[in-house]
């Protein structure tokens, strides 16, 4: 096929939608690039297209395929860029990575390395554009990776479909784009995760591509000009529209998802350098951010992920900055790295095999000695924060890690056989930090046998939908909720929540429905129930994973030395008082009315946070354990030094007094 400058201008607008999205790109603090993500999917239609086209090609004119020649054009298109990039960030990582932080990167290089890191980041739970997602920096090569594995097996597919079933070549690619879909539909329904990052959800976004290829090859012509005007303009549209008005509420890759498809299609198959649209993408300017797409993909997410360790809360003018740097390194990467590595004349096979070979090879040990290192903790960078507090931790990785293996040694699900009674805790992620502090603290853990259910939504328990019955009967037949005696309910709360269950993905509900309907069988099993306000939120900005981080971030250099002198004193000074400031009271009272009112509709125990978490008379909320640790590891996850403070308020509140019916 020939050259197509508009196919470039298409890459330029995916590529565009892209940058947009990660950087946040916003008017009036609105965000008008929420489904920019949707330039992958234009990416996987594009890549089908172009390699489905030079595989035909290459089938009509030899009858085969030179798979060597294909995979070190495949090769040379992505390993020098994709390597350069590895290294520069192994370089800044060192400087601006903590452990454990450090120690997934490099995680996620040997996955990318070795084209597997969407299965990588689908092991890990990360959800895409979730804040959690920011600690990733190779977290975009997701995608590459599936057009990784693209590659491999299209040759060979293509030679079995040409030689043997050729006068269904069509037709085969069509059913499977109809298989892969209806994965993708069936997939999304129990695990969305999955169907992110799965190959084959993905699948038919580059065989449409192939189609599409398959139409330009065989059926090169099309007559209808009014057709070739309109369609274009249309399919321009349909993009335009996924990127400003779709966002990660529904799941991806989806039915949503057929939208910009359906404009990617049109603008391939009937735009041309004569309409509208093909002049405009077509043009100098845009098609030549087109070339330089790959590069823009690359280099643009750990550019920003990275600035944000020093721009924490970026203006409009910082993020212009950073697009503009990020396409000022892609030119040049693309001029002095692509462009080089792609020609025989420049560098030959052999030598393009030794550097290729070799960068490999270190790269790889790099990432194991690191690895091996546990992140390197000694490191200048790491030592320089616990100069002036030896308490602080600043990796949120090891606080995280340290919560997730505590709840794993000690999570119960089921009671043993003794003659405490049982309390059960009911509720989503946070329940668990409840859960840890109940068994730290000595009036509960000497009274009850504490378990926990695992990590639930209240929306499942809606007994109005259909869908969830299964849900909640399980967890109704299950012999955790047969033997309990007492029940806490303790989340955070949503008026419209989905209902989420080891990654299933169903329609949004009501947490307070389902809340209500909990409580009402529960009442009729004869347990007792107290159901705990909304947990107190303190939200942060700017980019900074905690509230407390952005207070640390904002100690001037003359406060320093309170920190050292007095760490306990200037910690009550500052940081509870302004975590006492920066309660979200808003969200948290209108919860907590709505759910005091349910509690006393049903006639069962209301217990608020509130009252052991902060101290409104002195107008604070604890930060800090009173050994100088961090309590909380985000807006309201408590770390495990967190939770083992609480358990001590806990025993000194009325909390245990809501339970005593049960043990008389």
């Amino acid at each position: 096929m020939n050259y197509r400058s508009e196919i470039d201008g298409l890459r330029a607008f995916a590529v565009i939608g892209v940058v947009l999205y990660h950087i946040k790109f916003s008017f009036y603090h609105i965000d008008f690039f929420k489904g920019g993500f949707l330039g992958v999917d234009i990416f996987f239609v594009i890549s089908g297209y172009l390699i489905g086209g030079l595989l035909l090609t290459e089938l009509n004119n030899r009858g085969s395929i030179n798979m060597l020649y294909f995979y070190e054009r495949r090769a040379r298109r992505i390993l020098p860029v994709l390597f350069l990039v590895i290294f520069v960030f192994f370089i800044v990582a060192s400087f601006s990575l903590f452990p454990t932080d450090f120690l997934d990167y490099s995680k996620s290089v040997i996955s990318s390395l070795f084209m597997g890191s969407n299965f990588f980041f689908y092991s890990r739970s990360i959800e895409y554009g979730a804040p959690d997602s920011l600690l990733f920096p190779l977290l975009h090569t997701w995608s590459l990776s599936i057009e990784e594995q693209f590659y491999l097996i299209a040759p060979l597919f293509a030679i079995i479909i040409f030689n043997y079933f050729r006068k269904y070549l069509l037709t085969i690619v069509i059913a499977f784009i109809l298989l892969s879909f209806q994965f993708a539909m069936s997939v999304s329904m129990f695990d969305d995760k999955l169907n992110f990052y799965f190959p084959f959800s993905r699948i038919w976004e580059l065989l449409i591509g192939v189609s599409l290829a398959y139409s330009k090859i065989y059926h090169p012509k099309t007559e209808n000009k009014l057709l070739k005007k309109v369609f274009p303009i249309f399919g321009f549209y349909l993009i335009l529209h996924s990127f400003v008005f779709f966002n990660f509420s529904s799941s991806f890759p989806g039915i949503l998802t057929i939208i910009p498809i359906i404009g990617t299609c049109l603008i391939i198959i009937f735009s041309s350098k004569n309409d509208l649209v093909g002049i405009i993408l077509g043009s100098k300017t845009i098609s030549s951010i087109g070339l330089i797409s790959f590069s823009i993909y690359l280099w643009h997410f750990p550019i920003f992920l990275f600035s944000g360790y020093y721009f924490p809360e970026p203006t409009m003018t910082i993020k212009l900055f950073l697009i503009f740097l990020t396409f000022l390194i892609s030119f040049i990467s693309f001029k002095y790295i692509e462009t080089p590595f792609r020609s025989k004349n420049l560098i030959n096979t052999k030598n393009f095999l030794s550097i290729i070979t070799f960068t490999f090879i270190f790269l790889i040990i790099t990432a194991l000695t690191i690895i091996r290192f546990e992140g390197f903790e000694n490191r200048p960078f790491y030592k320089k924060y616990q100069d002036y507090f030896v308490n602080y931790e600043y990796d949120l990785g090891k606080l995280k890690n340290d919560r997730k293996e505590f709840f794993k040694l000690n999570k119960k699900y089921n009671p043993e056989k003794n003659e405490k009674p049982v309390l059960l805790i009911v509720g989503n992620s946070h329940a668990k930090d409840l859960f840890i502090s109940l068994l730290h603290s000595k009036k509960f853990s000497n009274k009850f046998e504490i378990i926990i259910s695992p990590d639930i939504q209240l929306a499942c328990f809606d007994n109005s939908d259909l869908k969830l019955s299964n849900i909640a009967s399980s967890f109704y037949s299950s012999e955790a909720y047969a033997k309990s005696d007492i029940i806490f309910i303790s989340s955070r709360y949503y008026f419209e929540n989905k209902c989420k269950r080891r990654n299933l993905i169903l329609p949004i509900k009501s947490d307070f429905k389902g809340m209500d309907a909990l409580i009402k069988q529960s009442k009729t099993d004869n347990k007792k129930i107290v159901l705990f306000g909304n947990i107190p939120e303190f939200p942060s900005s700017g980019g900074f994973p905690s509230l407390t981080d952005k207070i640390m971030h904002s100690i001037k250099e003359g406060e320093k030395d309170k920190l050292v002198k007095s760490p306990i004193r200037f910690l009550k000074d500052k940081f509870d008082k302004e975590f006492f400031n920066n309660l979200n009271t808003n969200r948290t009272n209108k919860i907590n009315k709505k759910v005091k009112k349910i509690a006393d509709l049903n006639k069962i125990n209301y217990f608020d946070f509130k009252d052991i978490f902060c101290n409104s008379a002195e107008k604070v909320c604890y930060s800090f354990n009173t050994e100088g640790k961090r309590i909380y590891i985000d807006y309201g996850h408590r770390s495990l030094s967190g939770s083992r403070f609480f358990a001590k308020i806990i025993d000194n509140s009325n909390l245990i007094y809501l339970t005593d019916e049960i043990s008389e």
